[in-house]
């Protein structure tokens, strides 16, 4: 019997959600949260190992997502997005280390950035590495480099961090979960690479970093980690931390506004935003160079 099971939030994806689920073992349960509830009615027969809810009408993203891991209830899960893949050696990869390292909360392996062809565009792996709470939060204190599809998390401490924080709307809910995870729970990072996180062009992430929105997020999610901190006597963060965490995605959607609209459109945004003081002097050197020249 599983010990563990995949939680995948979908919408509007069919053709996609099937090739994630064609890399899937039949034996591994999955659940599925039908967003708008589009999936076709022969979806279920096809797919036996899967139990659907269909959500109508469609709720926001990271509702759907909260809503597809309360549908699980084995021991662990992992909340893959329906665009995501497996590789054929995953699960026993998997497994090996879910027997393994019982005594885990979360345990982060490694995955590819791969394109709509499949393509690897990058490749992230962790050092191997055995962490107590809260020193997991360590390894992503100035970000998340690990991707969903490639963590798996006990559900009771899922449960217990309330899953997704619902008031993000473009990015960071799965950052935020990841970092209060690392501070709450014990965490094992596994050197091997076990998904393929797809990214496309011209998605919700290359439309909308460059905004006051993107950047808002970023300081509400900074924000509710060094709450989450302060109530339980942690005092791992620090304002220069919340700054570095700032200036990246600075950097970032000032690089993505030069590349699409041009130099007074960074302009436009850095005007916009705070100076991240704090950040380390490399970033800071880094944001400069970007602005330097037209």
């Amino acid at each position: 019997m599983n010990n563990y099971g995949l939680a995948v939030p979908t919408y509007k994806r069919h053709n996609v959600l099937q090739k994630l689920l064609a890399s899937i073992p039949s034996k591994v349960p999955v659940y599925i949260s039908d967003n708008g509830s589009t999936l076709p009615e022969s979806f279920q027969q096809q797919h036996t190992n899967a139990v659907v809810r269909k959500i109508f009408p469609a709720v926001a993203m990271f509702k759907n997502w909260n809503l597809a891991a309360k549908l699980a209830h084995e021991e662990w899960i992992a909340v893959p997005s329906d665009d995501d893949v497996y590789y054929p050696e995953s699960f026993e990869i998997i497994e090996r280390c879910l027997a393994k390292y019982t005594d885990m909360d979360m345990i982060v392996f490694g995955h590819n950035t791969i394109d709509a062809n499949n393509v690897v565009l990058n490749s992230w792996v962790p050092q191997f590495a055995t962490c107590s709470a809260p020193n997991g939060f360590l390894k992503f204190r100035y970000g998340v480099d690990a991707r969903m599809p490639s963590i798996f998390i006990k559900k009771k401490l899922f449960d217990q961090l309330g899953g997704f924080d619902e008031g993000f709307k473009l990015t960071a809910a799965d950052s935020d979960l990841i970092q209060r995870a690392t501070l709450a729970g014990n965490v094992q990072f596994i050197p091997e690479v076990v998904s393929g996180y797809r990214v496309w062009e011209g998605g919700l992430t290359h439309a909308t970093i460059a905004s006051s929105q993107w950047m808002e997020e970023v300081d509400r999610w900074c924000n509710r980690i060094s709450k989450f901190c302060d109530e339980r006597g942690i005092t791992i963060y620090s304002n220069a931390i919340r700054d570095e965490v700032y200036a990246q995605n600075l950097l970032a959607g000032i690089i993505s506004a030069r590349r699409t609209n041009g130099y007074k459109a960074a302009w436009r945004h850095l005007n916009k935003c705070r100076y991240p003081f704090r950040a380390r002097l490399l970033t800071q050197l880094r944001l400069i160079y970007r602005m330097a020249k037209p």
